[in-house]
């Protein structure tokens, strides 16, 4: 019975001890060691154990944010500078650090609207300056492919039908301009414009002849795109896009070629330039919330390519295991739905390859059929089919916010040939090519 005593009292003095050792002044000796020797580990759990009993100040939030931001977890840093703001809002310091842990956690709107809120000379020291634009983004590139010369000698004709049909889209040239700008402190407003000519060549294969024609075929892309980042980290934003393609295809004159018709004199084979233009559209709507280590966003797309309307859903979900954007990844996941479903899977993961150099890879697969990216400014709205496509961008940072991207891509691609099988009955082929791009980007953050 005494031994059991002697316990339950040696229990209650540790107890006593461990409860004086959580006192403010303790937490504060402590925390302050931990800071000064950049014990990191302990110092997040010295903290997890003081705000758990209830101990929670100033001091405390700094030291624990500063060690967190200096080990490069801007996210994590930013739940105790946010704190520290709360209970100390006009100490310049903890704006500095909000403000420098939402850039580098890749919340650079959210930076730009708590910039606008600071005084002019907090403004002038971090280097943050209100223009008219955010951004502007200059791209130029250049597709081309293996399609014409692994195609337009292969021999589809075979005696049942009367002739085949096909257009071989080759190499292309391209170039475009964003514009990107911020009204009032959390409302941005995007316009971009996109130009496209596109070489092609029209194959008619009869049975003992081929007649080709080359073309230069057009594409002209306008969006415009707005959106609102809330302060609790929800984000909503929408888009139109407008689309015009000029496509040139060649065929026969109706008649001039009649199984019909007795042998010579027969009307001589006559070929035209089938003209077609289409004008279309496309609106989205997306949500998004970003939570610190990961940011889910949802997309619906309507569109009418090529005059057949689709809906679209996507879901994307990012995530920043280190609390920055040395190291993250994307998937994403996107459902088309038309005259039938098709889906598409993406994966992308980016990485710090030196102060300034970043690199991002990514693979998607499925059928890109008139697939929707980025409220509209992203568009797959080719003739052919895109099976795959796997891309690389390197990222390159200059001391002058200007910012240089090198892409390239390679894309698994499907075209289709009419074989007629009368004067206006046909029949569908498939065939494959690979499509590869390189596109140079220049972007000025203002």
């Amino acid at each position: 019975m005494r031994l059991i005593i002697f316990y339950c009292v040696l229990l209650l003095s540790f107890a006593s001890v461990a409860q004086e050792e959580l006192t403010y002044s303790s937490v504060d000796q402590i925390t302050y060691n931990q800071f000064v020797n950049d014990d990191y580990k302990s110092l997040k759990e010295t903290t997890r154990n003081a705000l758990d009993a209830g101990i929670d100040y100033y001091t405390l939030r700094m030291r624990i944010g500063i060690i967190t931001y200096n080990h490069k977890n801007y996210a994590g840093a930013l739940t105790h500078f946010n704190k520290a703001f709360e209970m100390n809002p006009n100490d310049t310091i903890v704006k500095e650090y909000i403000y420098y842990s939402l850039i580098y956690s890749d919340q650079i709107e959210e930076s730009r609207a708590f910039a606008s809120m600071l005084s002019i000379e907090l403004q002038q020291k971090i280097g943050y300056t209100k223009n008219t634009f955010d951004n502007i983004v200059v791209t130029a590139g250049y597709n081309f492919n293996n399609n014409a010369a692994k195609n337009e000698n292969t021999t589809f004709y075979t005696p049942e039908y009367k002739n085949i049909q096909s257009l071989f889209n080759e190499s292309s040239v391209r170039g475009g301009i964003l514009f990107k700008s911020t009204l009032g402190k959390r409302f941005q407003l995007l316009n971009g414009i996109n130009y496209y000519n596109l070489g092609a060549k029209g194959s008619i294969e009869l049975e003992n002849n081929r007649f080709t024609k080359d073309y230069r075929n057009n594409y002209f892309q306008y969006n415009l795109g707005i959106g609102y980042h809330f302060k609790n980290g929800w984000s909503l934003s929408g888009g139109f896009g407008y689309y015009n393609t000029h496509v040139s295809n060649y065929t026969i004159v109706s008649g001039t070629i009649n199984p019909m018709m007795p042998p010579p004199p027969t009307p001589p084979i006559s070929f035209i330039t089938d003209e077609s233009n289409y004008n279309n559209f496309s609106t989205s709507l997306t949500v998004g919330k970003r939570f610190n280590y990961f940011y889910p966003i949802f997309s619906f797309h309507i569109s009418d390519f090529y005059n057949e309307t689709k809906t679209q859903e996507e879901v994307n979900l990012t995530i920043y295991p280190f609390g920055n954007t040395n190291f993250y990844a994307t998937s994403s996941l996107n459902f088309v739905n038309g005259s039938s479903s098709e889906y598409v899977i993406g994966q992308k993961i980016g990485f710090k390859l030196t102060n300034r150099i970043h690199i991002d890879a990514d693979y998607a697969s499925g059928d890109f059929s008139n697939r929707i990216n980025s409220n509209g400014f992203m568009t797959y709205n080719s003739m052919d089919k895109i099976k795959s496509q796997t891309g690389l961008n390197i990222h390159f940072y200059s001391k002058s916010k200007l910012e240089y991207i090198i892409s390239g891509y390679t894309q698994q691609r499907e075209a289709t040939h009419y074989k007629f099988t009368n004067l206006t009955d046909y029949q569908t082929g498939n065939y494959q090519y690979i499509n590869n791009s390189i596109t140079f980007t220049a972007k000025w953050n203002f």
